[in-house]
């Protein structure tokens, strides 16, 4: 997975599959949009391996985990999510 998510261009990274993170996986999945989901949780790992969508697992807080996903540093990123209280800004 990891060497699929390092050939995206342009693409999003969803930080965890959790309420808000489905329903944004979902709507991107139906309008096509490239993405990745990274989240740390094995049971969640499994339903996203289930609904046919590229992740990394791994802390999304982490330069490391980050990489992983192809994020670009120099692009414009706009993080979001629901009430999480792992943001980071």
């Amino acid at each position: 997975m990891e060497s699929k998510a390092l050939r995206l261009k342009q693409h999003f990274i969803v930080c965890g599959y959790g309420r808000m993170g489905k329903v944004i996986c979902s709507e991107l999945a139906k309008q096509s949009f490239a993405f990745v989901v990274i989240e740390s949780a094995a049971e969640k790992i499994s339903e996203i391996f289930e609904k046919g969508y590229l992740y990394i697992e791994g802390d999304a807080t982490t330069d490391e985990t980050l990489a992983k996903a192809n994020i670009n540093p120099r692009a414009k990123n706009r993080p979001f999510n629901g009430r999480d209280k792992s943001r980071k800004y």
